[in-house]
């Protein structure tokens, strides 16, 4: 990918009470204060001015601002990334970071300001199974800028399910064949890759999308849900980035035992804040889920069968007679968390409601199937778990293709409402839903637009049919 610094807000683009505060002719110390977040301003207000301040002239200008904005508390960060106030120029940026924590991502893809090269970075970059699926389901995205189909299907971290779907509904609805886009959405990052580099940017170095869009990338779609700008304003000449000789003196300003959020660490101190007494436990069942996978399930339970029995105690097996005490559910895990991952796939198929609860939130795919599969399952728990929205989809459709399980209509309706369900399962369960929930799906945002247009056209024939 090709390399740059965050583009330079304008004056012009700057909140009016920004503008008001540190005016072009604003004084040394004026612009100082603000940079130094000694000014009296909302925190959106602020980190627009941060922002605008790290593109100074003055280069101690520069570095104070470029200072508080890494130092700016994500808790912030987090209230403003859903404003539709804050510029996309910022969002772009924020998106960029090294180390971006999931629910900052989350609550840019969320946001109906975000460019749609900023989402397309995201698609390309992303190992979170969830945001790649809210980039998936952005269909009006995805039919305005089908580079985003490109990211997702070269992301290898990309669920080979969303890409079907994705890629189903991007030709269905175009009539335009998806090999055709991805191979010209690849050519375009080729040679954008191959232009000369320019200087990168104190604040981090990070991608930058296009300058202009090819007119081929943009496809004539819904239009209604986000003013998306159709190309990104050119850096103004007025804000030089910083020199090599700056960015390494700004780096030794930093006071060495200050700890800054997570957002801005990089790669390797994220690696070392991360270092937990649960990682060795989650990796080792990561392994286990890449090990195992070349096998199907029925396989490997036949296999476990054949193994020595391991006997489980009874708080593990039965279920308590009064609500557990947080001690008591701190214990409940600690030793459920060191077992190996073979006694959790044999507790998760003969554990009580608690036990379930914690391994279906086992990253090993196969401990939660495991869950799936225990006899003590209860409808009440496959209710919730159909309501669950992170839910990997694999899980869901087991849930929706179990007869025993869709048989309940609270199941039913909680499959329809999520927006993982298999939309050809989907689709079958719509004759069996009442003329209330019909539409209501009609009108929920949440789901594909061909499953809520389906329901509301299926609501609209009932009405005339009455």
């Amino acid at each position: 990918m090709a390399v740059r610094g965050p583009i330079p807000l304008d004056f012009d683009e700057l909140p009016f009470q920004v503008r008001q505060t540190i005016p072009p002719d604003a004084s040394l110390n004026i612009k100082m204060m603000a940079a130094r977040s000694m000014l009296p301003l909302m925190s959106n207000d602020l980190v627009s001015a941060l922002y605008y301040l790290a593109f100074d002239k003055d280069v101690r200008v520069r570095r104070a601002a470029r200072r508080s904005l890494r130092e700016f508390p994500e808790d912030f960060i987090i209230r403003l990334l859903g404003s539709s106030e804050i510029h996309p120029k910022i969002l772009d940026y924020f998106a960029r970071r090294t180390g971006s924590a999931f629910q900052i991502l989350e609550l840019i893809l969320l946001n109906r300001t975000t460019w749609d090269e900023t989402f397309v970075h995201i698609a390309r970059t992303a190992e979170n199974e969830q945001l790649l699926e809210i980039c998936a389901n952005n269909q009006e995205r995805l039919l305005r800028y089908p580079f985003l189909l490109a990211a997702l299907y070269d992301n290898p971290y990309t669920p080979k399910s969303v890409i079907e779907r994705a890629i189903s509904f991007f030709e269905l609805s175009t009539g335009k064949k998806s090999k055709d886009i991805l191979q010209e959405a690849r050519d375009y990052w080729k040679a954008e890759e191959e232009e000369p580099k320019e200087a990168v940017s104190d604040i981090e170095s990070e991608v930058q999308p296009p300058t202009s869009t090819p007119e081929s990338a943009l496809i004539s779609g819904p239009q209604e849900e986000e003013p998306v700008p159709s190309e990104q304003p050119p850096i103004a000449e007025e804000h030089p980035s910083a020199s090599d000789q700056e960015i390494e003196e700004i780096q030794e300003e930093q006071p060495p035992d200050q700890k800054r959020p997570d957002i801005f660490l990089d790669e390797k101190d994220l690696q070392s804040e991360q270092q937990t007494d649960s990682e060795p436990i989650l990796q080792s069942e990561l392994e286990a889920d890449s090990e195992y996978s070349k096998i199907s399930l029925t396989d490997l339970l036949h296999e476990l069968q054949q193994e020595p029995e391991v006997g489980f105690a009874d708080y593990l097996l039965e279920d308590p007679d009064h609500e557990l005490t947080g001690d008591e559910r701190v214990t409940l895990s600690h030793a459920i968390r060191n077992m190996k991952v073979v006694d959790k796939m044999r507790l998760a198929l003969k554990g009580n409601i608690e036990a379930r609860q914690i391994l279906i939130k086992s990253p090993n795919k196969l401990i939660q199937e495991c869950v799936l599969r225990n006899p003590k399952i209860t409808i009440e728990e496959i209710i919730r778990l159909s309501n669950d929205k992170s839910m990997r989809e694999e899980l869901i459709r087991i849930i929706a293709t179990s007869r025993e399980w869709v048989k309940s209509y609270p199941v039913k309706l909680a499959l329809m409402f999520n927006p993982k369900t298999p939309l050809t399962l989907a689709i079958k369960f719509l004759p069996s839903l009442n003329d209330r929930d019909l539409a209501s799906l009609g009108k929920s945002k949440m789901i594909a637009g061909i499953l809520a247009n389906t329901a509301k056209k299926m609501a609209v024939d009932r009405i005339k049919r009455k």
